[in-house]
């Protein structure tokens, strides 16, 4: 029966009829030998070594005492973080706001470059501004409503 299976097709109960094997879709030949595995020794070897091997240390690590004491180690270092945490994020946000008063300090110097630039170019008659002051381009700048 279960010859008759393989070379004549395997039954489906759920379809309730019979799926065709891969042998009788190609040209049958008495003769030929089919292999149920094409792959090498060395193909195989690889897939039981890259496979199942460590799987099955990784299962036995986990049921070791080394396991446990792997697993209140971490347990204590995560306590000790979650102690830390609050002063971490304090530490954050103040690197945070220095961050920003650097930068907007950096901004301020070059406003003060630009403020100070114009008038002196000006003032020594390098470069002709219509208007030096810096004050006096954004009132004129309101009085057009430009």
């Amino acid at each position: 029966m279960v010859m008759a299976a393989m070379t004549h097709g395997l039954f489906n109960p759920f379809k309730g009829g019979r799926i065709p094997a891969v042998s009788s879709t190609i040209k049958h030949n008495p003769t030929a030998r089919i292999h149920p595995c094409k792959a090498s020794w060395q193909e195989l070897a690889g897939v039981l070594i890259f496979s199942a091997i460590p799987f099955t240390a990784v299962k036995a690590i986990a049921n070791s005492p080394l396991a446990a004491r792997l697993q209140e180690r971490m347990q204590g270092t995560k306590s000790l973080a979650m102690k830390e945490a609050p002063e971490r994020e304090a530490a954050t946000q103040r690197a945070r706001k220095e961050s920003y008063e650097v930068l907007h300090a950096r901004w301020a110097m070059l406003a003060a470059l630009g403020v100070v630039i114009p008038e002196l170019l000006d003032r020594f008659g390098v470069v002709d501004f219509i208007e030096p002051v810096w004050w006096r381009v954004g009132y004129a700048k309101l009085k057009a409503r430009i």
